[in-house]
């Protein structure tokens, strides 16, 4: 649990690892943010290597203090790479120049 959109509310990192989940490519992370009326919104659906070698079996992505339209950027380490917040599309995803 972590505060994405930094508006006091608790929103979830999810990590799904399974046979319907993983691949070659990855496992499906998804971030949901919790709306003002308890509901929440999937800003963050994509694949990404999630799997490293410390011992809850997760490779850590990072929080910056970095954010676009009040969103909280994250790196993912195995990419070396940042998903920042697109108002757009309404959701995370990488950037072009990163």
């Amino acid at each position: 649990m972590f505060d994405f959109s930094d508006d006091g509310l608790e929103d979830y990192l999810i990590c799904i690892d399974g046979p319907t989940h993983s691949g070659s490519g990855g496992n499906h992370v998804e971030i949901d943010v919790q709306e003002e009326d308890g509901t929440f919104r999937k800003v963050l659906d994509i694949v990404l290597r999630i799997h490293g070698d410390d011992s809850d079996g997760h490779e850590d992505l990072t929080v910056l203090d970095e954010k676009t339209d009040g969103y909280y950027a994250i790196v993912t380490p195995f990419y070396n790479r940042i998903l920042r917040y697109d108002k757009e599309q309404g959701r995370h995803d990488f950037q072009d120049g990163d």
